[in-house]
């Protein structure tokens, strides 16, 4: 099950095998990036996932983060906007850091 952390209710998602953070960018309707959930602390997964976007799309701005809960062939999607909050501490290529500096 998944640690508590702000937007994210794990009791409501402890039936749930897998878990998929997905960045959607600013300014790409198509583009996204995904990244496998490996262990139950979401904080950690998005230090990781700053680090991966940081990276492999350092020129993209994210707007928008999901948290996608799979289990035996259904598939549920959860917007986080705590989540752009939480990665726009460690990532400043978010809209909210956009939006501070303008």
């Amino acid at each position: 099950m998944l640690e508590p952390i702000a937007g994210i209710d794990p009791y409501r998602l402890q039936s749930y095998s897998m878990f998929i953070l997905r960045f959607y960018f600013e300014g790409h309707r198509k583009l996204i990036a995904s990244r496998i959930v490996e262990n139950t602390d979401l904080m950690t997964e998005l230090k990781n996932c700053a680090q991966m976007l940081a990276k492999c799309y350092p020129d993209k701005t994210v707007r928008l983060v999901d948290l996608v809960a799979y289990d035996m062939g259904y598939l549920d999607v959860f917007n986080w906007p705590e989540g752009l909050g939480l990665l726009a501490e460690m990532y400043d290529r978010t809209i909210l850091n956009q939006a501070e500096a303008a």
